[in-house]
């Protein structure tokens, strides 16, 4: 082992080591950068250039290192090149292989010292940089200013000839600089991606920066890489042809993972695959052939895709493996398959269940298939040894270093079989997308943030470093402009302010038609939230998460009397210290109480300069939605129950000497409903609350008014209109009677106008009645009625307001409390494609007049005086008659590795404090965030940057789980055609010219009257283009979808006949062949069972499915004596409690119409009933909601199960937006059997009474034994 070898494995790292300080640790207390914003806190980050963990005492790897010249037959002489200002290596390329001798754009911009200039290209690496040094002194640029322009030459050549190489000793043996080439040193290259070594295992390919890299893998090497793709789009997976010649590699130039290879020594790439899906590359069967998995036009009830051999020359692929399967690998004799069966996901380590992966082996001579590993666990990524006898793989079995199994070694098998070998286990970290030389003697993966290479013979191990230009195509630092995205309205006291959230920032605009203004206030990395106005207006209090908990801050400008829209300086203070999060801020209308979110749940009121808790209003496990009486003396919120049945209470905020049974000291129930009832919203005059309901028995919600008072509800119009009338009159009254009495306290002398300051502008004057409506108006906010509740038959007093078909939900009130806001949305849970007016809209509700005033829904709405503000599209509205816009627009340097840094904790914060299970399924939810967080902080690219989050989120084995949204790389112009689908099944015994049709699919153009195609038909070209056997299909109807094409068709008879057709989407085409695969699965139980049974597949657990479902209990039950309903790979949604309404019924009398049979009538019940006899199948792809249907039946006992057990995967999921937009799901209820044992469904499949497996084998051979054992059940059932 060399001197820079790193024995992996052991907790701590070799000797000589420096550790990044704090790296791992909390990002609290960090120190700052010189480039970043005053206050940002950012955890320290390894950029490109730093040391190599693991390096020998002494030693830094890279700098002024060199490859050395081993190989005469693989290494050319190259040319120095020195060291220079941009930060190239000071060493020149005396020998290098061939694919490592010329770069490309933003290629490694440094040479490789030979054996003679190494002593040499390490004085001139040192010496470089004290030369820079010297230069960029203030006085030698105090001395230059003061020669004539011709001596400057001469002064640099002096001053660079002055510097000693042995000066700056200390410091080359110091690990450089974050990004510095000070040391001579080309940037270290972190979370190298997807690395393969080439066939003599001397380079390895890898991803880095979206792009194809190579670098030596001879330690003394140094490391250096050389970029071989430069292309804005994504590039991963690269893959050596056997002679090591090409590489091969997947790329989204064209909107999808296409395949492209290209020369190992650089080139233009070319393209192989051509169709819309995503295809996954796993290597090469030979120098003209690549394997690829995709579904294209095969369909199994099955998430995976099946084998194709890829043609170098792009012609169309061809099916190689038909059966599903994952990650396959040929050996390198050519006559084994080995591959993953089952649906395991390596980012989710110790999942323990029937969809885990283990290996197969098919003899591609005889088509037999075998399992090679038997594990409860997961194998991945089958690797073959160089005389094909063995394979290794990574898995997650226990062993030394991973007792809990939640981590991925390096193992090995032999291809007959046997117990696996431990090869390497990195100890408490996971190795990632290993690749193996051809004779299997070493294996690269990923480890951390670094590339790893294992001696697959003794199961030593040592780290790869990677060096290169560091150019990444999203910099680290960029000029943005905040302009959308606008929620969170709070409009200040005056009227003059709109405080809001965009971006995760606290903002103030000016609230004025013309003039233009606006200022961030806040400005952490972490997010900050719920701004509200106190102090009149002087300050903010907001929610931020900078310091790792939801905690409640003050913010004002630094300069007092200054509006926040003018100030660029701000003062912050911090007002809460608690282990819980602070959340969901509401001052009161009078501006003394303060209401706020404690924990998940907990609603309190209290003191808003202090935040001390004064009263608590409620708790929960979820936070409720609330709102103010307008008199500051009543709470109204909802919030639900265990069963998740929200209702409506109102609660007082002051109960002191109260006594307990008065109503509101504890919550009064408003709404007392078994169906969902929210969204409460107090109506300015404090009489009506309006609030959500879905009391409908239809699955909708409607708007629904609360009467607090007796007489509101029980007035007709003439009434109702007299009493406003009267109140309006003593309004008026009581202001005459206060301005006279004001008059008369007035003195006779009043005082003069203050002397005007010099410089200062002029009071504008006031217009006539300017001043009379400003004293108006501070009358009015004086005078506020105490609210009455009449609580004898209150919840009688609820009315319907809304009855359009679909969802609405409630806004709030207008000024004169006759008005409600409210968002509508056209159709529900259980209608299907239904049309209307969507928007937002305004209903008079005692005129029934209704308005819509916005054509799409809007949010953050708020009310002030009789102006409405709202948010739509990201953009805040005013309005008060017609709509006013308030644009904004805030530019700023937006440091965007600190955005990652607030972006991952703050998905970890959602899950670590949402997440369903306090224990986190037994794992340590803090270690992986401390492990995870450098490696996703070295990330390149969005892509990798997610991928880094997702295996984060996987140490936690759950399903659910997930982040995205967080975009793509892509050039700014990218060819996104989809090829066209004609909805044929070919014959792929045929070799042309042409292609010939072997079936029709039904419902696809080929099926069409005007378009058929027939079986033996051959298309002979497409649009006057042949098509020869050379030719890729795909590429010929490249942007063909839904467009007229023309082909020229041969039927089998020797006829040929021009066919006009319009080709279908891709997923259209995937439509069809599942409802093939489901109408031939029914013909077959149609046929085997005699017509006694009937066969029902759902797709889903969602509308669509359920109404077909229905549908089919008439269309494939009628006259059937028991029912077959298939849930195999159904990947869940919500229904099983709307199925089991049609198959749970129990009929409590017969009807007999005169002349008729016995019946039961249908429009009696909610749906559809099915009585009889039923057996279900499920298997390991049956996921989620399809699995609690499976539970369901054997829980309750309606009918058996066939097949295999269920995945394991139930939990109720929601999710969390994230401040750059995107977004991590969040599991938050689990699913529990009431058996008596409640066994968790998460984690625990439902087992089937008769467990039968489908083995790759049938898939091919058109059997499908789980159907058949079912078929067979089922008529047992009949005959009980």
């Amino acid at each position: 082992m060399d001197a820079g070898a790193h024995a992996l494995g052991r907790g701590d790292r070799a000797g000589g080591a420096h550790r990044q300080p704090g790296a791992g640790g909390s990002v609290r207390g960090l120190q700052l950068r010189a480039d970043s914003r005053p206050g940002l806190r950012r955890p320290p980050v390894r950029r490109p250039g730093a040391a190599l963990v693991g390096a020998a005492p002494g030693r830094h790897a890279g700098a002024g290192a060199g490859l050395r010249a081993h190989d005469q037959r693989r290494l050319r002489r190259g040319t120095a090149r020195g060291a220079c200002a941009r930060g190239a290596a000071g060493a020149g390329a005396d020998r290098v292989p061939g694919p490592l001798r010329s770069g490309r754009r933003r290629g490694a911009g440094a040479g490789a010292a030979g054996p003679r200039l190494r002593r040499r290209a390490g004085h001139a690496a040192r010496g470089a940089g004290a030369a820079l040094a010297a230069l960029a002194s203030p006085v030698f640029f105090r001395i230059m200013r003061a020669l004539p322009a011709w001596l400057w030459p001469f002064c640099c050549v002096l001053a660079c000839s002055s510097t000693r190489p042995q000066d700056n000793a200390a410091a080359a043996l110091a690990p450089p600089p974050a990004a510095d080439a000070a040391a001579g040193a080309a940037p270290q290259l972190r979370f190298a991606r997807q690395p393969a070594l080439s066939p003599d295992g001397a380079l390895a390919a890898f991803c880095h920066q979206g792009d194809v890299w190579i670098v030596s893998t001879r330690a003394e090497d140094g490391g250096l890489a050389r970029r071989l793709t430069a292309h804005d789009a994504y590039e991963s997976s690269p893959k050596w042809s056997p002679d090591g010649a090409r590489l091969a590699f997947t790329s989204t130039r064209h909107g999808n993972a296409d395949v492209f290879w290209m020369p190992a020594e650089g080139g233009a790439p070319v393209r192989v695959t051509w169709n819309q899906e995503n295809e996954g590359l796993h290597g090469w069967l030979d120098g003209a052939r690549l394997l690829v998995t995709a579904n294209y036009d095969r369909y199994y009830a099955s998430r995976n895709g099946v084998a194709w051999a890829a043609y170098a020359d792009g012609r169309t692929p061809a099916v190689f493996g038909d059966w599903p399967l994952l990650r396959p690998s040929v050996s390198p004799d050519g006559r084994y398959l080995c591959y993953e069966r089952g649906s395991g996901d390596p980012r989710r380590r110790a999942y323990r269940g029937a969809a885990a992966s283990n290996l197969w082996l098919c003899d591609l001579q005889t088509g037999q298939h075998r399992p090679l590993t038997r594990n409860e666990g997961s194998d991945f990524w089958p690797m073959w040894s160089g005389d094909s006898a063995a394979v290794f793989f990574l898995s997650d079995r226990s062993c030394a270093g991973n007792e809990s199994g939640r981590d991925l070694g390096l193992w090995r098998v032999d291809r007959d079989g046997g117990q696996p070998r431990l090869v390497h286990h990195p100890g408490g970290r996971s190795l990632r997308h290993p690749g193996i030389s051809r004779d299997g003697s070493r294996v690269i993966a990923e480890l951390d943030a670094d590339l790893v290479l294992i001696d697959t013979a003794s199961g030593g191990a040592r780290l790869l470093p990677v060096r290169g230009s560091y150019d990444p195509s999203e910099p680290d630092f960029m000029e943005i402009t905040v302009d959308d995205g606008a929620g969170q309205l709070a409009v200040s006291p005056d009227g003059e302010a709109v405080a809001f959230v965009a971006r995760g920032d606290i903002y103030v605009l000016r609230k004025h038609e013309k003039i233009r203004r606006c200022a961030r206030v806040t400005s952490d990395p972490a997010p900050d939230s719920a701004p509200v106005w106190v102090d009149e207006g002087k300050a903010l209090l907001f929610v931020s998460e900078r310091d790792g908990n939801g905690e409640v801050y003050r913010v004002r400008p630094a300069e007092a009397d200054t509006p926040f829209y003018k100030s660029d300086r701000f003062v912050e203070e911090r007002l809460t210290r608690s282990e819980r999060d602070e959340s969901a801020l509401s001052v009161a209308p009078d501006g003394k109480s303060l209401a706020w979110i404690q924990g998940p749940g907990t609603l309190v009121v209290g003191e808003p300069a202090t935040l001390e808790v004064a009263r608590v209003i409620t708790e929960c496990f979820t936070a409720p939605d609330f709102d103010w009486s307008p008199d500051s003396a009543w709470i109204v919120f909802s919030q639900p129950d265990d069963d998740f049945n929200e209702d409506v209470f109102l609660a007082r905020v002051h109960v002191e000497g109260l006594d307990p049974s008065e109503p509101g000291v504890t919550p009064y129930n408003l709404t007392t409903h078994p169906d969902n009832d929210d969204a409460p919203r107090w109506s300015p005059d404090g009489r009506k609350i309006v609030f959500t309901s879905r009391r409908q028995l239809v699955e909708e919600t409607d708007c629904w008014v609360a009467f607090l008072r007796k007489e509101d509800a029980e007035q007709n119009e003439r009434e109702r209109l007299e009493a406003e009338e009267a109140r309006e009159k003593a309004r008026k009254k009581e202001k005459e009677d206060a301005k006279k009495a004001a008059k008369k306290e007035t003195p006779k002398d009043e005082p003069k106008d203050q002397p005007q300051e010099p410089g200062q502008d002029p009071p504008p004057p006031e217009e006539e009645g300017q001043e009379d409506e400003k004293e108006e108006k501070k009358e009015e906010k004086e005078e506020v009625e105490p609210v009455v509740i009449d609580f004898q038959d209150l919840q009688r007093r609820l009315r319907r307001v809304t009855r359009r078909e679909g969802n609405e939900r409630g806004l709030g009130f207008d000024a004169g409390s006759k008005k409600i806001y409210f968002n509508a949305s056209v159709g529900t849970q259980l209608t299907d494609d239904s049309e209307g007016e969507e928007g937002f809209f305004e209903l008079d509700f005692y005129e029934d007049e209704e308005e819509r005033l916005e054509p799409t829904a809007v949010s953050s709405f708020t009310r002030h005086d009789k102006e409405i503000f709202y948010s739509k599209g990201g953009a805040i509205f005013g309005r008060a008659s017609e709509p006013k816009p308030y644009p904004f627009a805030v530019a700023f340097r937006d440091d965007r590795r600190a955005l990652r840094v607030a972006v991952l904790e703050q998905a970890w914060r959602a899950l670590d404090r949402g997440y369903y299970d306090p224990g986190f399924h037994g794992h340590d939810w803090r270690a992986s965030l401390e492990k995870w967080r450098p490696v996703a902080l070295e990330a390149s690219t969005r892509e990798d940057f997610a991928e880094a989050m997702n295996w984060m989120l996987g140490e936690m084995n759950s399903s659910h789980m997930g982040y995205s949204g967080g975009g793509n790389s892509g050039a700014r112009d990218t060819d996104r055609n989809s090829s066209g689908q004609l909805g044929v099944l070919w014959d792929e015994s045929y070799g042309g010219p042409g292609r010939r049709v072997l079936e029709a699919v039904k419902n696809t153009p080929a099926a069409r009257e005007a378009s058929r195609l027939h079986p033996g038909d051959v298309i002979l070209s497409v649009n006057g283009v042949a098509y020869e056997p050379g030719d890729n299909w795909d590429r010929l109807l490249l942007g063909q979808e839904e467009q007229e094409v023309r082909l020229q068709v041969r039927n089998a008879a020797g006829e040929e006949r021009t066919v006009l057709i319009r080709p279908a989407s891709g997923g259209q085409f995937r439509e069809a062949l599942y409802r093939r695969w489901a109408e031939r699965a029914r013909a077959v139980v149609q046929a085997r069972s005699g017509g006694k049974l009937g066969y029902v597949h759902i797709a889903a657990m969602g509308t669509g499915s359920l109404l077909e479902f229905e549908r089919d209990l008439y269309d494939a039950g009628n006259g059937k004596d028991a029912l077959l309903i298939d849930v195999r790979g159904n990947g869940g949604g919500w229904t099983t409690d709307m199925l089991l309404t049609m198959l749970m019924v129990r009929d409590h009398a017969v009807t007999r119409p005169r002349g008729g049979g016995e019946g039961y009538p249908q429009d009696r019940r909610v749906f559809a009933a099915w009585t009889k006899p039923i057996v279900v199948l499920c298997d390991e792809q049956s996921y989620s909601n399809a699995e609690i249907f499976s539970w369901s039946i054997r829980t309750l006992g309606r009918g058996p199960l066939v097949g295999k057990q269920t995945y394991g995967a139930v939990i109720s999921t929601g999710g969390a937006g994230l401040l750059d937009g995107s977004f991590v799901r969040l599991p938050f209820r689990g699913w529990y059997v009431n058996d008596g044992r409640h066994v968790n469904m998460e984690l625990n499949g439902c087992p089937p009474d008769h467990p039968v497996e489908i083995l790759p084998g049938d898939y091919a051979a058109g059997r499908d034994p789980q159907l058949d054992k079912a078929i067979e059940v089922g008529l047992d059932e009949i005959r009980k």
